[in-house]
């Protein structure tokens, strides 16, 4: 921020930073003092992580208080609208939550009677608009990406030794993927030659689709027919049939991206064994809709395709899974588009699918049925 400085911190700080010394000092003499042979690694390695992150707190905590105390009085604050703020008024607190545990954080207040405070300390450091610290949040999404909001809220208590509620998780994940739909569009894309250069071929332009089930609440759920929305019947007496168990909504997603080819032949493909060239996808695209339908998400697959490749000059390829309904809204979008499209079927899947089939000729574990599939 213009014409702020944060200044070094006052001399009366050197006796709390002799505390934090003298505390560290302490610390490690206790754990390598006469008591320590009986002590095992572990119970040393708990030690310095609970006391460790509470020395480590102080420590921030020292440098906040430092830096308030240095914090010097600004002249003309003014809002956005331009209302001046002529008072300052120091010790005003806010608490925040770091990994390290809650700091204290005390800044300047310039006010104006009837008018909102202004804290350009807040700026200065970058506080987030919650209590949770970037860094803490930033470890929050990796560990919800990882898992779910109860196996993240575990993970961030062991590790950083701060309990987070699962709504307050979810407000933070979903916070973080607020710019998630500007991220794509705001790219660079070298339309036309797949990301090689001009003057060189173009690769193919290979885009895909698919379906994934997503737990939910039952009041989000799709209206399951016209005659019973959202009612279940029970095939059986024993046991649940097929689209009777959980409660699932189908996630559409879809990908667009460019491959660098390699040249091989089948048994290069096949082999197993390390050495292997295989291509690489580039410029990687996607998105994810859970209240749209498959073709909405297929369009809009096509239309990041076109993006990069409007005068289709190059080779485009789906990758799909073998769903003939899937294959059907790709088919339509690309010749209403004029698009010459090569469908390639994920081996697996077909595979998956004979050997699904030969449960029902040959008891299990049968040896025939690999011979049954293989002739298949």
């Amino acid at each position: 921020m213009e014409g702020y400085a944060a200044g070094r911190p006052a001399a009366s700080a050197d006796a709390g930073l002799a505390v934090l010394v003298s505390e560290l000092t302490g610390l490690v003499g206790e754990l390598a003092g006469a008591g320590a042979a009986a002590t095992s690694f572990d119970e040393i390695e708990q030690l310095v992580m609970v006391r460790g992150r509470e020395l480590l707190r102080k420590v921030m905590q020292h440098v906040m208080d430092a830096c308030a105390a240095a914090e010097p009085r600004l002249a003309g604050v003014a809002d956005a609208a331009g209302m001046p703020r002529p008072r300052a008024e120091r010790g005003h607190a806010r608490a925040m939550i770091s990994q390290f545990g809650p700091v204290v954080i005390e800044r300047m207040a310039y006010r104006a009677p009837g008018q909102p405070n202004l804290y350009p300390r807040d700026a200065v450091l970058n506080l987030p608009l919650r209590r949770y610290s970037w860094c803490l949040q930033r470890a929050v999404v990796e560990y919800v990406l990882a898992g779910a909001y109860e196996q993240a809220r575990r993970f961030v208590a062991a590790v950083t030794g701060v309990v987070i509620g699962k709504q307050q998780l979810e407000q933070i994940t979903i916070e973080a993927a607020a710019d998630a739909p500007g991220f794509y569009p705001a790219l660079a894309r070298d339309q036309g030659q797949g990301g090689q250069g001009p003057g060189r071929p173009a690769g193919p332009l290979l885009i895909s689709a698919d379906c994934k089930g997503v737990a939910m609440l039952p009041g989000a759920l799709r209206r399951r027919g016209a005659r019973a929305p959202g009612q279940r019947v029970r095939n059986f007496e024993k046991r649940r049939g097929t689209g009777e168990k959980g409660h699932k909504r189908m996630a559409q997603l879809g990908c667009v991206f460019d491959a660098a080819p390699v040249r091989r032949i089948p048994e290069q493909v096949m082999a197993s064994g390390g050495g292997k060239q295989a291509p690489r996808a580039l410029r990687r695209w996607y998105t994810v809709d859970i209240a749209a339908d498959r073709a909405g998400t297929i369009r809009a697959v096509f239309d990041e395709a076109g993006r990069r490749d409007p005068r289709h000059e190059r080779t485009w390829v789906a990758l799909v899974d073998g769903d003939n309904h899937q294959i059907s809204l790709i088919r339509d979008q690309a010749a209403a588009r004029g698009v010459d499209l090569v469908i390639l079927i994920d081996f697996i899947h077909v595979l998956e699918y004979l050997w699904k089939a030969a449960w029902c000729f040959h008891p299990p574990r049968d040896p025939a049925i690999g011979a049954w599939v293989t002739a298949q």
